[in-house]
């Protein structure tokens, strides 16, 4: 009876942090800091691509990306939240994104992209605006 008790106690866990993608396709390195955006290249092939955040600010982050041909300064505001760019709508195609890269950390965003023009952005209030976007050529 002993034993038993020992084994059900032994079993109890806490839950796990949810592991980071590894990386698929295409590799690009995205480096997020206040308040630049910079992409170790800007043009790759269609398929899979792994963009491998690395957020060297002091401030959290995140990195959107869009399918769109306009630049920053033609997306219109979000009309819900203020100085937040739209990220669907006339022209611009939400593909995906990866919310909340906290200062020193590191996080693999993978997406399956067809050819087209994909803008990376940090699209907290404010963050694009003052520079924190860059252009991806899928070909």
């Amino acid at each position: 009876m002993a034993l038993a008790c020992a084994c059900g106690a032994s079993t109890a866990s806490t839950p796990a942090e949810p592991a980071n993608p590894s990386v698929e396709g295409q590799p690009i390195a995205v480096t997020l800091d206040e308040f630049k955006l910079q992409v170790a290249t800007n043009s790759v092939p269609a398929g899979k691509v792994t963009f491998e955040i690395t957020n060297n600010g002091r401030a959290k982050h995140e990195l959107v990306i869009l399918r769109t041909d306009l630049p920053v300064s033609a997306i219109p505001e979000n009309p819900l939240e203020k100085n937040k760019l739209t990220e669907n709508g006339t022209g611009i195609v939400h593909v995906t994104e990866f919310d909340g890269v906290d200062p020193g950390k590191e996080w693999n965003l993978v997406a399956d992209l067809p050819a087209g023009h994909y803008l990376l952005v940090c699209n907290y209030p404010g963050h694009a605006h003052a520079g924190m976007a860059a252009f991806v050529t899928v070909t």
